[in-house]
């Protein structure tokens, strides 16, 4: 991506990409600079804004991260990330209502994206509607079978239902599709005390 900036210093997409990179990889928020620099460059593209919003509420910064998201929903109200990611903004901050509001939208948008149906279903268990939650824990799993975080999460469900060893198979199962996945053991280790 480097090359990119060289070959083109005004080619704003590869200073989001090398911010998101950047981010994922190593948690650094000099992605940030990355980012600005691509909204200053050019800023009606969407993405740059759900991007940087994303950073923002990883860092806990939660009204600039609302700022970002509505600005990417803003620029291009058909934007499955936008309401997705603004819908993680406010499970975080446990406005479940409009968490809701936004997870249905997303949904409208893509129903073929696993993630909207995965992140509704935490937000239904939080509010103790554990149809609701089961029926989107089953369509992310339909829609991604071998995903590890569905897997988790419906092995959560699973736990608060007092179905134990089906949370445990599933966090086994979890485990074994991503070893690395701190989540599942942490929630394995929860289940096993119970």
């Amino acid at each position: 991506i480097d090359e990119s900036i060289k070959l083109d210093k005004n080619y704003a997409l590869s200073y989001v990409c090398r911010g998101t990179l950047l981010y994922a990889f190593t948690k650094d928020t000099i992605c940030l600079a990355d980012f600005n620099k691509a909204i200053k460059m050019n800023p009606e593209k969407s993405i740059i804004y759900s991007n940087r919003g994303l950073v923002y509420l990883e860092e806990h910064k939660l009204d600039k991260a609302l700022k970002d998201f509505n600005n990417s929903i803003r620029l291009e109200p058909n934007n499955y990330n936008g309401y997705n990611y603004r819908g993680l903004l406010y499970y975080a901050k446990e406005e479940y209502a409009k968490a809701l509001m936004d997870y249905n939208t997303a949904i409208q948008l893509d129903s073929s994206n696993w993630n909207g149906f995965n992140n509704r279903a935490l937000v239904f268990m939080k509010i103790f509607d554990f149809k609701h939650a089961k029926e989107d824990i089953d369509k992310a799993f339909n829609l991604d079978s071998t995903n590890s975080i569905i897997i988790s999460n419906r092995a959560w469900y699973y736990a608060i239902n007092n179905k134990l060893d089906l949370a445990l198979q599933d966090l086994n199962y979890s485990i074994k599709l991503w070893p690395s996945n701190l989540f599942a053991y942490a929630n394995r280790g929860d289940v096993f005390g119970m």
